[in-house]
């Protein structure tokens, strides 16, 4: 499986199939917040925000 980084992960959430979407937020256990003006996420198995 190719190495994902956070920006691989942000174009999946953002124009990813249903199913892609689905994947990435179990696989890489995603929490995500977002409001009219921001989109924030972030990969408990990254260790990572964005």
């Amino acid at each position: 499986m190719k190495k994902i980084n956070m920006s691989d992960i942000e174009d999946i959430l953002y124009d990813g199939t249903k199913e892609e979407i689905e994947r990435i937020l179990n696989e890489y256990k995603i929490s995500f917040s977002y409001n009219s003006n921001n989109f924030y996420f972030e990969s408990k198995k990254l260790f990572e925000n964005c």
